[in-house]
């Protein structure tokens, strides 16, 4: 390698040098750089004005989209949304409409619908436009939509398409601020939310309020509820219906079920006694004198009334001078007739007047009422505060009537607590449930008291043996009887386990009894309650033929599951190629027999449990040390063949 010479050096510095100043000639100078700046900090304040004026801008916007909404709300102030009822493709939508919501907002309203349009159809369900003839018929009817709550019919004022995708957004966190504490007050205006004192309302994508937000604990409270084996634990007699003609159903059978637990719980045997040809249930009460109570079934045919009538007067005639209580289907409609006078009532609740829905008297009502004022009987229906209004106990296309009485002689008044109609939809008929407060006495009997049944969830789990047994240490319970101990206790049990602090409007999971029943049974099965209360609340033939529509709805889509359920497991039967699945299927078939609980009351499996613990000795035991005992064959030492014989 040849040395660098200095003349070398100096010529690699020149390129250098001139390279560097090639480069340094394009870069800006200080006084470039300053008006660089400068237009830098000039283009930053024309940005902000911009903004700015874009803000100012986007409030004007906001303030003319706000007027239009406003002014576009007023236009529609007398148009309503109409959803969840069930169409008729033959009938005017405006006639159909202006019925249900006259029979909505009740007879003595004038409702007069100028027009309406369906705006299409979810599956069953419609949506109709109705423009009312002013806005106060239409406020009148939306002060009337509460009734309507669980139904599946709503109603709502039409809105403008932006101040109802406000207003939807609103439902939405309106719901889940329901389900996460159902305890704050929620208040739904248009499109603004009002919780507690605080108004809510969206802004573009942004939820505002008036800076005064509360917090909002969530809360977890799940109760479930299964029903198996519904008459498992009851004595069963039953009549077989009998066929009329070739045609039709058969008719006039009767079902009769008394628990197995009565006589342990109340002291009382029920039998099945046989009266003028008719079964009767008899209630003996073990007190002192005995008592009785005579409980007759009462079914009065439409094609055989008369017939049927003379029998009843039969069965009634040798219990005049008994207590007695007749429930049944009269199939006859008395109105508001049998009023009692009010110094022969010894009972407080039960009112001399009755009230009734249906004021309707047929031929058949008189003579019924006859033949109860000749037995001394006493009708109930629309006489209690559980029947305050007197319920509709039939509900068919044809009408709605009270045909499905309760009648008590008038000792048992004062025995009366409450009659109800309770609303289940399982069939045209609303069951009549009778409260009594029966003679019993205490007595041994008691001590079997039945341990009561308590629902429980995974949430109950926490924190449960701390607080039960913080409890039970500051409860005193030296001076109690065996009944006010069970229920302190039970009292403990279901305070320990949160029990029963099941806030209002808190959803409930809902554990199907039969496999077939999803989700979308559950929901037909909760539209269809709502309808029967919406009925009960309005009453009127169109919330009435709502409600059989949805009924007809619910009984088809259920027949359908079923048989498809079904179906499934025949297919799946065939195709398991295995005894697990096969079995496993098989078992989906079988009904359990199991009996839920033993027969053998309370104190028989104290005393049995009690005799194990505690079982007398025949065999004698001598105290004290054992005696001693010599053998010269087990005391002589053992030998060498001994010896080796063990160690093999």
């Amino acid at each position: 390698m040849t040395p660098l010479t200095h003349k070398d050096l100096d010529a690699l510095y020149e390129k250098l040098i001139t390279g560097m100043k090639t480069e340094l000639a394009t870069f800006a100078t200080k006084a470039e750089i300053g008006q660089l700046v400068d237009r830098v900090e000039g283009l930053s304040r024309e940005n902000q004005e911009l903004r700015v004026e874009i803000e100012g801008l986007k409030k004007q916007n906001a303030g003319l989209l706000s007027t239009l909404d406003d002014f576009d709300a007023k236009i529609r102030r007398n148009r309503l949304i109409v959803r969840g009822l069930k169409p008729d493709k033959d009938a005017d939508p405006r006639l159909g409409t202006e019925k249900f919501l006259l029979d909505l907002v009740g007879e003595g309203n004038k409702i007069n619908v100028r027009q309406a349009f369906t705006l299409g159809a979810n599956g069953m369900r419609s949506t109709v436009l109705v423009e009312m003839s002013s806005d106060y018929e239409a406020d009148r009817v939306l002060a009337s939509a509460g009734k309507l709550r669980n139904s599946g019919v709503s109603i709502s004022r039409d809105l403008p398409p932006g101040m109802r995708k406000r207003a939807n957004r609103m439902l939405r966190l309106r719901w889940e601020v329901k389900r996460a504490s159902p305890g704050l007050s929620l208040k739904l205006q248009n499109d603004k939310l009002r919780i507690n004192q605080h108004n809510f309302s969206w802004t573009d994508d942004r939820l505002e309020s008036d800076g005064r937000n509360e917090p909002i604990e969530p809360t977890y409270s799940l109760f479930t509820k299964n029903y198996y084996n519904v008459f498992g634990n009851f004595s069963l007699h039953s009549t077989p219906a009998v066929r009329a003609s070739r045609f039709g159903r058969a008719s006039g059978g009767y079902l009769f079920g008394v628990h197995r637990k009565i006589k342990e719980r109340l002291g009382v045997t029920a039998q099945f006694e046989e009266v003028a040809g008719s079964t009767v249930i008899s209630l003996n009460f073990n007190t002192s004198p005995p008592t009785k109570r005579s409980l007759v079934p009462m079914y009065l045919r439409p094609d055989s009334w008369g017939q049927d009538f003379d029998q009843l007067a039969r069965v009634l005639e040798p219990l005049r001078d008994g207590s007695v209580l007749l429930m049944g289907d009269a199939n006859a409609r008395l109105g508001l007739m049998q009023r009692i006078p009010d110094e022969s009532l010894d009972s407080t609740l039960v009112y001399p007047t009755r009230k009734s829905k249906d004021l309707k008297v047929n031929a058949e009502g008189k003579r019924l009422l006859e033949l109860l004022e000749e037995s001394s009987l006493l009708i109930l229906n629309g006489r209690t505060a559980g029947d305050a209004e007197g319920e509709y106990t039939f509900l068919g296309h044809m009408g709605s009537s009270v045909i499905d009485y309760v009648c008590v002689t008038p000792c048992l008044l004062e025995e009366v607590v409450d009659m109800v109609v309770s609303p289940q939809p399982y069939s045209d008929h609303m069951p009549t449930v009778l409260s009594l407060r029966l003679p019993v006495e205490q007595g041994p009997m008691m001590e079997n008291w039945l341990i009561p049944k308590i629902p429980w969830t995974k949430d109950d789990e926490k924190k449960y043996a701390t607080r039960l047994g913080e409890l039970m240490g500051n409860a005193q319970t030296q001076e109690l009887e065996v009944s006010d101990h069970m229920q302190l206790l039970t009292e403990m049990i279901r305070t320990a386990a949160s029990l029963g602090g099941r806030p209002a409007g808190a959803p409930r999971q809902h554990n199907p009894k039969n496999p077939w029943f999803d989700y979308s049974c559950a929901r037909l099965w909760n539209r269809l309650f709502g309808m029967l209360g919406l009925f009960r609340r309005m009453g009127g033939a169109a919330a009435r033929e709502q409600y059989l529509e949805t009924r007809k709805e619910y009984t088809t889509y259920i027949r359908e599951k079923k048989k498809d359920y079904y179906a499934s497991l025949c297919r799946q039967l065939g195709a398991a190629d295995n005894p697990k699945d096969f079995w496993s299927l098989v078992n989906k078939w079988r009904v359990s027999t199991a009996s839920p609980c033993s027969e053998v009351g309370l104190a028989q499996l104290k005393d049995h449990f009690a005799q194990l613990l505690n079982v007398d000795s025949v065999a004698e035991i001598e105290l004290g040390p054992e005696p001693w005992v010599e053998s010269d064959v087990l005391d002589a030492p053992f030998t060498m063949a001994e010896l080796r014989a063990a160690l093999k």
